[in-house]
């Protein structure tokens, strides 16, 4: 049995002094009923929504302090129990601050027609990124059918009949000169798939394999001879041939050119003209109808080939997509982004990739923005 010691006793005659200071409370005494009259509403949705949080002055301050440092490595850490208003506190201050703010500008990523493994990053005008994005796409679609159409036209077919005609002749030229040259030697001239056959004759008529292998020794030699001297003449004939078939070639080219540079120059112009501020944008639109009308062919599709070949070729007009990685146009002010899961990837952006016959591939339109970029000019 433990016996009290003298530090108790005191302790609890100190305990009994204090009960008989306080002074004993009725049970009417600790209730009090509060008027329905006194209060100025019907039911508590009728009341405002309270702003701020209660007994927080001095975190307000502090906070309303942190906001106004405008510099770099400035932070505000927000600590307290579950359940304060932490999280409330921050926003309904951060929106009363960010709407007298400016709106950051928008982010796009686009296709490096000069180096396509280096995507190009531009910022433009807030609230101007997707509808850029859908005029230059509506320009593309409206050429995906305009070109074909105008390609397949009968004034440019004939066009390009008439150069083939053109070139058709050239080369019959060169080939009745080539063989009157090589009459004069006693041969003939014949064109295969395979090139340029030269054919010994006997007067008028042909010597054939059986009767070239029943002559003399000397009489195939001088045959040889004579076609040793027709070979430099049939080498400058291929040579013109070869430059002819260039020479249409380009011509072709340059009419399929002008024809594209018909049908795209009006819609591109007036694209430019809308973002004249925006140099690097201009930029970039000359290169994209540079590059339209360098490759024609990419708009016009092929029937005959599969579906799953048509898709891979159609695939290169998905160069002149835009990848909006920032939007703003339903901002007001500064933009205020909670980040509820930081990871490096949510932060900082990442670079997807897709799987295409067993081998992943990426592009451009696979790069994604993180909250840093979404937050910059604002609140993170």
């Amino acid at each position: 049995m433990r016996k009290s010691s003298g530090s108790d006793k005191k302790s609890k005659a100190q305990f009994k002094e204090s009960n008989r200071r306080h002074k004993q409370l009725t049970h009417g005494q600790l209730y009090r009923k509060a008027p329905a009259s006194a209060l100025k509403f019907k039911t508590t949705k009728d009341l405002p929504i309270l702003s701020g949080v209660i007994e927080q002055d001095r975190a307000m301050r502090a906070l309303e302090l942190g906001v106004k440092i405008d510099k770099t490595n400035y932070n505000v850490y927000v600590a307290g129990s579950s359940g304060t208003g932490k999280t409330s506190l921050v926003k309904t201050h951060l929106k009363r601050v960010a709407t007298g703010r400016p709106t950051p500008p928008d982010w796009i990523c686009i296709h490096n027609f000069r180096t396509p493994s280096n995507p190009r990053i531009f910022s433009m005008a807030s609230g101007t990124a997707v509808t850029f994005k859908r005029e230059l796409g509506d320009i593309v679609a409206e050429l995906r059918e305009q070109i074909p159409m105008v390609f397949h036209s009968k004034e440019h077919q004939e066009k390009v009949q008439a150069l083939l005609n053109e070139s058709l002749d050239e080369e019959n030229d060169c080939f009745v000169a080539l063989n009157k040259k090589a009459e004069k030697h006693g041969f003939t001239i014949k064109s295969t798939k395979t090139g340029i056959v030269t054919i010994p004759m006997a007067g008028d008529k042909v010597i054939s394999n059986k009767d070239y292998a029943n002559l003399s020794e000397a009489e195939r030699k001088d045959i040889e001879e004579r076609r040793k001297h027709l070979d430099p003449t049939i080498s400058g004939f291929l040579q013109q041939t070869r430059e002819i078939e260039v020479s249409t070639h380009q011509r072709i080219q340059e009419l399929q050119t002008e024809l594209g540079d018909a049908v795209a120059s009006d819609p591109f112009e007036g694209l430019k003209d809308r973002y004249s501020d925006n140099e690097d944008i201009v930029s970039y639109l000359v290169q994209v109808f540079t590059d339209i009308v360098d490759n024609l062919p990419k708009f016009l599709p092929d029937d005959s080939e599969p579906e799953q070949a048509r898709e891979i070729l159609e695939r290169p007009l998905k160069e002149y997509d835009v990848n909006v990685l920032i939007d703003h146009s339903d901002t007001l002010g500064a933009p205020i982004v909670f980040e509820t899961r930081p990871t490096f990837s949510n932060l900082f952006g990442k670079i997807e990739r897709r799987l295409e016959n067993g081998v992943y591939f990426t592009d451009f339109s696979l790069v994604r923005g993180g909250s840093m970029l979404q937050a910059s000019g604002g609140y993170l």
